[in-house]
C-alpha cells in the first residue's frame, strides 16, 4: 500500500510540474486558455497509450499508477 501511495504521489508531483511549465508558454492573440486544452488533450492521449501498452505487456500495478497519475 505504501509503494502505491508513493507511486501516485510521485506521478502527481511530476505531472503537476509539467502542467505548470506548459501553462507558462506564452500564446499571443488567443483569448482562450489554449494551454490548458492542449495539456489535457496530450495527457489523455498519453494515458490511453500507457493503458494500452500496460494491457499488452502486463505492467506492474505500481508502475501503471505512476504513469497514469
Amino acid at each position: 500500500m505504501l509503494i502505491r501511495c508513493l507511486a501516485v504521489g510521485t506521478g502527481g508531483f511530476v505531472g503537476s510540474v509539467l502542467r505548470y511549465l506548459l501553462s507558462q508558454i506564452p500564446v499571443k492573440g488567443i483569448n482562450y486558455p489554449i494551454n490548458t486544452l492542449i495539456t489535457n488533450v496530450i495527457g489523455a492521449v498519453i494515458i490511453g497509450i500507457v493503458i494500452s501498452y500496460a494491457d499488452k505487456t502486463g505492467m506492474q500495478p505500481e508502475k501503471l499508477l505512476l504513469l497514469k497519475t
